[in-house]
């Protein structure tokens, strides 16, 4: 069975060619000026009035326990529009590769993930020299759009409230969210509540002039999330929620008309005990354009 860095070879694999080559075009593709943003945190990406957001992801996923192996490949379309100056409304589309190995077996299956739809409601702004402040709720619903085997066939809802704020040095933000699931096929996902948190430094230029073109950021970010345990048929599957947190460090170019990023998911705790495999590491690579 091949491991994810095996799966990480477009010119070996004809699965990742296409989304290799849709990061390539991307940051050929031309935009308007953008802002550094969060790499895990989808729901916090800047953006102005009338102004596009459209954002593909690829995450690469190793998971497993004692008797389950299991790499993932998800790659996310994001598509994101400023309505006025405080409304924003957000899409993202997944689709997701997973290969699985179970006491020798393995299978294989590809397909649309369930797509997400989302709005963001700015309710707090103060902007000074060199720094400026946001406050927004958003809330939005999961649709049951996936394939077998991907989806939980349950129509799911969520939201939470981010803040955020950037200097000419640095960009901070936190996240609070809570996901609440529905049930499908008999089968209910714990809900899950998290809180999340971005940093990005400016690594370079040092100085600031008429003449820069770009800018690198490191880029630092956290998940603690505590879910619920599922229930099938109403029944309690013990030991399938817990407490889980992960650190992801990253590097993001951010350039006149377009972004680009990579970062790394670590897993630090991971409370639950059930049978489901446990993420080992999560690998992402994107770009981002504003039109």
């Amino acid at each position: 069975m091949k491991r994810i860095s095996e799966l990480w070879a477009p010119m070996t694999n004809p699965r990742l060619t296409f989304a290799l080559a849709g990061i390539i075009f991307g940051l050929a593709g031309s935009a308007q000026s953008a802002l550094a943003a969060p790499i895990t945190i989808n729901t916090a990406l800047p953006i102005s009035e009338d102004e596009l957001i459209l954002r593909e992801q690829i995450v690469l996923i190793n998971a497993g326990n004692e008797v389950i192996d299991r790499q993932q490949i998800n790659a996310l379309s994001i598509a994101g529009f400023g309505v006025n100056s405080r409304l924003s409304v957000f899409g993202v589309v997944p689709v997701t590769h997973i290969e699985t190995e179970t006491a020798g077996q393995s299978s294989r299956l590809t397909g649309l993930g369930d797509v997400m739809v989302f709005a963001r409601h700015e309710i707090y702004a103060k902007d000074g020299i060199g720094k400026t402040t946001r406050i927004a709720p958003f809330a939005g619903v999961r649709l049951p759009t996936g394939r077998d085997g991907i989806t939980d066939h349950s129509m799911d809802v969520f939201g939470g409230l981010i803040f955020t704020q950037a200097t000419l040095d640095y960009n901070l933000g936190a996240q609070l969210s809570f996901d609440h699931s529905g049930t499908g096929r008999g089968f209910n996902r714990g809900d899950r509540a998290e809180f999340a948190t971005t940093f990005q430094y400016r690594l370079h230029p040092q100085e600031l002039s008429g003449q820069t073109q770009g800018f690198v950021f490191g880029v630092f970010e956290t998940q603690l999330a505590i879910s619920g345990d599922n229930r099938l048929d109403d029944i309690v599957m013990n030991d399938t929620g817990g407490v889980q947190l992960s650190f992801t460090p990253g590097l993001q170019y951010a350039a006149k008309r377009w972004i680009a990023d990579v970062a790394v998911t670590v897993p630090v705790v991971d409370s639950r005990e059930g049978p489901g495999p446990k993420m080992d590491y999560a690998v992402s690579a994107g770009w981002r354009v504003n039109f």
